[in-house]
């Protein structure tokens, strides 16, 4: 009977996965996929002929849930911004730039740096909108400086899935050159990860024989759970995105993914975005006005 409830459970946890692309499950994950569908449903977007890298790194996401891009105009934009935060460093001191958890707090980034509007209203928008298919908005931007400290991964550098809406696109603008040593990101392709999340809650379900509960089953565990399931059956599909300075990585929030752990002496500079579908175009004016700082993990009403 037990065995019965549980496999109805996983059953309906991974119909709702496929088809929201999300893990929050059948009562909160639908009305974000509705939302999408009403926002594509009033979008009149430019049907100009997109620049075809812009199309390509569109493609890749919509087979693999992530892609990256990056041009000139997003090089020239990252090295200006990092020239600007390297100069508050050292006029400063980094703690009075760089929060404990090593978040920029110098103020908004958007209303600090013009840089972040160009790259949302330029090409990145562009690509936004080829992927969503409607207008977007931004929850929130931060920036964040990741510096190596012979310290053992934790957290994000583990691999995991967010667990927000599965309409949110994480986006990051790296600042600095990005590769293996000073925590470039990894994923596993959106296919691969349903594969991986199939076993998933049978290996929980393992742990709380263990007088374990789902509840404190943390995020070591599922890195472990992961990690061994990736390496034993799907080592050939990770793919780790690497670049020079503007490097433009996006993802859905859900895929499996880990980065940011750089190896001693290294160390990252990147701007992070969770990007979500709109009804109408972006509210420009109301992020210069109100800035878009991180307030929560994720919107509650999709029409935020």
């Amino acid at each position: 009977m037990i065995f019965l409830r549980d496999f109805i459970a996983n059953y309906l946890w991974l119909r709702v996965l496929r088809k929201h692309k999300s893990r929050m499950g059948r009562i909160l994950a639908p009305k974000y996929t509705l939302y999408l569908a009403k926002a594509r449903a009033k979008y009149k977007g430019v049907n100009s002929i997109l620049p075809p890298e812009i199309e390509d790194a569109a493609l890749n996401f919509n087979v693999k849930g992530f892609t990256s891009y990056r041009s000139d105009q997003t090089h020239a934009l990252a090295v200006s911004m990092l020239s600007k935060v390297i100069a508050e460093e050292t006029e400063f001191g980094e703690d009075s730039v760089w929060g404990k958890d090593s978040r920029y707090i110098r103020g908004d980034i958007f209303q600090k740096f013009p840089e972040v509007a160009q790259l949302l209203q330029g090409q990145i928008g562009t690509l936004t909108e080829h992927i969503f298919g409607s207008y977007f908005k931004v929850f929130y931007g931060v920036m964040y400086k990741s510096v190596g400290l012979n310290q053992t991964p934790t957290g994000s550098q583990l691999w995991h899935s967010d667990g927000g809406p599965g309409t949110c696109m994480n986006l990051m603008f790296c600042l600095s050159q990005t590769h293996g040593r000073n925590g470039a990101m990894e994923f596993i392709p959106w296919k691969i990860s349903l594969k991986i999340f199939s076993r998933e809650r049978s290996a929980c379900r393992s742990l709380e024989k263990k007088n374990q509960t789902l509840e404190v089953i943390d995020r070591n565990f599922r890195n472990d759970y992961y990690e061994g399931i990736i390496k034993e059956k799907f080592l050939t599909y990770k793919e780790q995105l690497v670049g020079d300075e503007g490097l433009v990585i996006a993802f859905r929030n859900n895929l499996i993914h880990k980065g940011g752990y750089c190896d001693a002496g290294y160390l990252r500079y990147v701007c992070v975005f969770h990007l979500y579908p709109a009804l109408q175009n972006t509210p420009w004016m109301q992020y210069e006005k109100f800035g878009i700082s991180k307030k929560s993990g994720y919107p509650d009403n999709p029409d935020f």
